[in-house]
C-alpha cells in the first residue's frame, strides 16, 4: 500500500497502467495547476488594480507559530496566513 503525488502535470494527457494502482493499493490524488498563461494573467490583473493581494491574507504570524498557522487554515478561519522570519 502507497500513495502516489504528481505535481505539476498540466495540459497534457498521461497514459499509464491503471491496474497497478488496485493491485499496489496506491491512493491517487490530485490537485488544481496552474500554466504559465494563467500567471501571466493574473500579473496583467494584479498590475491593472484588479485585485488586492493584501485582502487574501488572513492572518501574519511568526515562523515559529506555523502550527497555528496550518490549524487556521484547517479549520477554515483563514484564507492565507503569512508566516514571517523571526530576527
Amino acid at each position: 500500500m502507497g500513495q502516489h503525488i504528481q505535481v505539476a502535470i498540466c495540459g497534457r494527457n498521461i497514459e499509464f497502467p491503471i491496474d497497478l494502482i488496485f493491485y499496489k493499493q496506491l491512493r491517487m490524488s490530485g490537485s488544481l495547476c496552474y500554466t504559465e498563461n494563467t500567471w501571466a494573467r493574473m500579473m496583467k490583473i494584479y498590475a491593472g488594480g484588479g485585485i488586492h493581494l493584501k485582502d487574501l491574507i488572513s492572518a501574519k504570524l511568526p515562523i515559529s507559530e506555523w502550527k497555528e498557522a496550518f490549524d487556521l487554515c484547517l479549520k477554515r478561519e483563514a484564507l492565507k496566513v503569512l508566516l514571517y522570519p523571526i530576527e
